[in-house]
């Protein structure tokens, strides 16, 4: 079986997968709910702007360059979808838990 870095990680501090699957769980649930909101919501705005940042916007120097969003992005790679399309589908609810639980069975737990 193939164990990930991050896993290996987890695994030396001592967590298990049903914990690591629980926090992918959170973590997909609340961006889900952050894209169905109203869009005059600030959330919303910021959540918006960081999918599309200014064209001439660079990371400041001793920033870090793992942010939600990439891990987002990171948990959805094994279904090959992309922030912008995850952004979309997290807009309908129904097809967002869909998902969700296709990525929870991707990391290898059940929910």
């Amino acid at each position: 079986m193939f164990i990930t870095n991050s896993l290996a990680k987890w695994k030396l501090i001592g967590i298990s997968r049903l914990h690591i699957g629980w926090v992918y769980s959170v973590q997909l649930r609340f961006f889900g709910h952050l894209a169905r909101t109203a869009p005059e919501e600030n959330h919303h705005h910021v959540i918006g702007a960081t999918l599309r940042p200014p064209a001439d916007w660079r990371r400041p120097v001793g920033h870090v360059r793992t942010t939600w969003l990439r891990t987002i992005d990171d948990d959805l790679q094994s279904l090959n979808f992309g922030v912008h399309v995850t952004w979309r589908k997290a807009r309908d609810r129904d097809v967002w838990h869909q998902v969700v639980s296709t990525a929870m069975l991707h990391h290898g737990v059940c929910q």
